[in-house]
């Protein structure tokens, strides 16, 4: 459907059209160029496809695992506009080079692959760069976020689960001290009523912890 004259700032103009798609995947430019005589412009949805196809042709020529390169410079685009955002209020961020550089920054992308997409996105968009918002697949982060986080808690609960064998595996009987490396020269192995032990003088201001308890020259 289309609107005409296309109302803009609670009045009518005769100079644009009002133009509306179902689904903003087939915006149908032929129909804009040929009926309504309009320059067909890409919609918010097909900016995005464009921008995506551009990154995974460029870099899964250097990096195996493309897909999550994207998704990482996905989520510093939604950074970048959040802290505009912040500043800014209103004001929109723009896929400008400057803007791709630094949304593909620290990647471990070559200069040659930044290059080419900075290269080719200036080809594709021409003088009028996409917002930055319309290029990020919020449920895409969302899902890879959930993923990250997942991640890292299985690394977690690796770790957790290594020292406890390693505890498991240590003699029942096994005495294990952790003390500052300047401790070391005072630490002495003295016998005291028949036993061998380990004497570990503290100055005043020092104070001990064993199994989680404070030692304050009390007994246990």
């Amino acid at each position: 459907g289309f609107l005409f004259p296309a109302f803009s700032d609670r009045s009518s103009d005769v100079n644009a059209i009002g133009y509306y798609v179902k689904d903003a995947k087939k915006a149908q430019p032929a129909f804009m160029q040929e009926v309504l005589g309009c320059e067909a412009k890409r919609t918010a949805a097909e900016e995005k496809k464009t921008f995506h196809g551009i990154l995974k042709d460029v870099i899964s020529e250097e990096v195996e695992d493309a897909k999550t390169v994207i998704l990482d410079i996905q989520q510093d685009l939604n950074d970048m506009v959040e802290e505009h955002k912040n500043v800014f209020e209103n004001e929109p961020v723009l896929l400008t080079p400057p803007a791709i550089r630094e949304a593909m920054a620290e990647k471990g992308l070559s200069e040659e692959v930044i290059s080419k997409v900075e290269e080719i996105c200036e080809e594709a968009f021409g003088d009028t760069p996409p917002l930055a918002e319309n290029l990020i697949d919020s449920k895409a982060l969302q899902t890879h976020a959930a993923a990250k986080k997942a991640n890292v808690l299985a690394l977690e609960v690796e770790s957790l689960k290594q020292k406890l064998e390693e505890k498991e595996a240590l003699p029942e009987k096994e005495v294990i001290l952790q003390v500052s490396a300047e401790k070391l020269p005072d630490i002495q192995t003295e016998f005291i009523n028949g036993k061998k032990c380990i004497v570990i003088p503290l100055e005043e201001d020092e104070h001990a912890t064993i199994n989680g308890k404070h030692w304050d020259n009390a007994p246990f």
